[in-house]
């Protein structure tokens, strides 16, 4: 089950809920939000579209959905002929960055002498590599920044790249799943990242 909740920032705000959509299988289902014209004189609708893109995937023998909106937060402005549009508004923010970091531990050895030997990715919600670390001497690892322009929700991976070659040791082989959450308050873009706690390889 999903469920989308939409705001008009027109005097009164509403929340709109759409249907509930089922999927019986694992995979990546995208959609496309816009909103319809409306015969109301007096009234202009706003012609956004957003996209959303829903992936299912199976964990535990249980099918789970992961919702992200690339286009930001689904809002629609719609505008009143003869409205004041002329209204003071605190200065916007385009952007806000993001560091995702992580920290690498050994067994029966030290990183001071492999920095640099093991590598890890960042992927987004579709499996795509986008980036590339490397383990520093004190064991962190940081990947590049992230810049977001949009509010809406960003789902990305991080694992351990396996090696290619056999010196001894092992790949860790765990999986996490990071959620950065995009909003926008008095015109300045936030980011909340979970899990907040340190992510350890």
């Amino acid at each position: 089950m999903i469920g989308s909740a939409l705001r008009s920032d027109t005097p009164p705000s509403a929340l709109v809920s759409f249907p509930e959509i089922t999927f019986s299988k694992p995979g990546v289902y995208e959609y496309v939000i816009k909103e319809y014209p409306a015969d109301i004189p007096g009234w202009t609708v706003d012609n956004s579209a957003y996209r959303v893109v829903v992936t299912v995937v199976e964990e535990g023998g249980e099918l789970r959905n992961y919702i992200d909106y690339p286009d930001g937060e689904p809002r629609f402005i719609n505008r009143y002929a003869g409205y004041d549009d002329d209204i003071d508004e605190p200065e916007k923010t385009d952007s806000v960055k993001v560091e995702l970091r992580a920290m690498k531990t050994v067994k029966r050895g030290t990183l001071e002498n492999v920095a640099g030997a093991f590598s890890f990715g960042l992927y987004t919600q579709k499996r795509e590599l986008i980036h590339i670390a490397a383990n520093r001497a004190d064991g962190s690892i940081v990947f590049p920044v992230l810049t977001f322009h949009r509010a809406g929700t960003y789902n990305y991976y991080m694992r351990e790249i396996r090696r290619l070659f056999n010196d001894g040791w092992e790949n860790y082989g765990n999986v996490y799943r990071i959620t950065i959450t995009v909003t926008e308050r008095w015109g300045r873009m936030e980011a909340d990242i979970k899990p907040s706690n340190v992510i350890w390889f």
